[in-house]
């Protein structure tokens, strides 16, 4: 294989682990299971305006409805997020619904990248399966991955912990226009997720990119070591 294209597959491999991990793991969390799972934990903040039943259902329907591809089709259906209603009122208001809509599109865009990147990770392993001389710069990008995935996600980690509300707010600076994020204590949005949501969401988060950076290039790592011995 020329060097050109052994440094292309090695860069593509490591730009697919960076992405794809950290995206497959941002979509395992956004179920209603996880919003389930922080409810039942002990000390979970509990809602001023909700019942505990009424509170969980509306919340696990609002990341149902994050996951939906068609807006139309919900809308025919009556399962619109603007037609989510408690006792003949709405569960948002306006700027929430302009701010689930903005979340809506990220994850619209985070599971592309995770669908593009998933596919050059198989299409990878596939010829390499098929081509002995892929192996090797296929091994090294995803091991450059792991470790540039273990530094980021470390770093974020760091981050987080030391200010969270300060990392929080840089977040949503990135991802959202303006301060279209920002709600009162008495908003629906902060009565289902309170802040203590998105903390442990993102700890765990950090936590399993971490662990899997960390497998992947010590895989990696291995397998190319064993190679060399082998010469």
């Amino acid at each position: 294989m020329s060097k050109p294209l052994a440094s292309l597959v090695r860069w593509l491999a490591a730009l697919a682990v960076v992405l794809f991990l950290p995206a497959s793991n941002v979509l395992l969390l956004m179920r209603p299971a996880f919003v389930s799972f922080e409810y039942s934990l002990p000390g979970f903040p509990p809602s001023d305006r909700f019942d505990p039943q009424t509170r969980l259902y509306w919340a696990q329907e609002s990341v149902r409805y994050l996951l939906e591809p068609d807006d139309a089709a919900l809308l025919r259906e009556g399962r619109h997020i603007s037609q989510f209603q408690i006792a003949g009122q709405p569960v948002y208001n306006q700027r929430e619904l302009q701010h689930m809509y903005d979340v809506k599109g990220v994850l619209g865009g985070l599971i592309w990248v995770w669908r593009v990147t998933g596919l050059l990770l198989v299409a990878g392993l596939a010829v390499a399966l098929w081509r002995r001389e892929v192996r090797p710069p296929l091994a090294r990008g995803i091991l450059l991955g792991g470790v540039l995935l273990v530094g980021l996600i470390v770093a974020i980690l760091l981050s987080a912990l030391l200010n969270f509300d300060s990392f929080f707010t840089h977040f949503h600076e990135v991802f959202f226009k303006g301060n279209s994020w920002l709600f009162y204590y008495s908003d629906s949005l902060i009565q289902f997720y309170p802040l203590p949501f998105w903390m442990d969401a993102t700890y765990i988060l950090g936590g399993l990119s971490l662990l899997e950076g960390l497998v992947l290039g010590g895989i990696s790592f291995v397998y190319l070591r064993h190679r060399e011995v082998r010469k």
